[in-house]
């Protein structure tokens, strides 16, 4: 999450940080304060729509993963996708 928010540099710099730091470094991103630049309408990849995976983990490995590509035919006009 933090190489999302703040980039690759960041977050290499900061992997071996505990998650508190790493959790304030997001949040001086998002506020863009501590002369860090706002990152404006930020959201995590899961709440996208399609969703995608914030980790390496496949999409398809997950049961909500299981799940949308199950229906995701719906969405694309396929109307025998959802059964």
């Amino acid at each position: 999450m933090l190489e999302s928010v703040a980039g690759m540099p960041v977050a290499e710099a900061n992997v071996k940080e505990t998650g508190k730091v790493q959790k304030s470094i997001i949040a001086d991103f998002l506020k863009g304060e501590n002369g860090r630049k706002q990152v404006k309408d930020w959201t995590p990849n899961w709440l996208n729509f399609p969703f995608e995976s914030q980790t390496d983990t496949p999409i398809e490995s997950t049961s909500i993963g299981a799940e949308w590509l199950r229906v995701a035919g719906a969405f694309d006009g396929r109307e025998d996708a959802v059964s």
